[in-house]
């Protein structure tokens, strides 16, 4: 899933359709990048099986390293 931060839902969405995204997209309306701690952009946060931030990443990554990290986690 993405959030964008700061844009408006058009924008964000050509973009999406653009790159060829096909993934979930939440605009961030609520406050979710603070809770969460974003400071950088892009900022990728790997949630683990229990609801707990796994890992943070603050670069772009190619879907092979995101795909090894994820599997990487313990799912119980």
């Amino acid at each position: 899933m993405a959030v964008a931060l700061s844009d408006n839902e058009a924008a964000i969405r050509d973009l999406m359709a653009a790159g060829g995204y096909g993934f979930p997209l939440m605009l961030d309306q609520t406050g979710v990048g603070r809770a969460y701690g974003i400071e950088a952009i892009p900022s990728i946060i790997v949630i683990g099986p229990a609801g707990k931030i796994a890992r943070t990443i603050t670069c772009t990554v190619s879907a092979d390293d995101l795909a090894e990290l994820v599997g990487q986690l313990t799912y119980r």
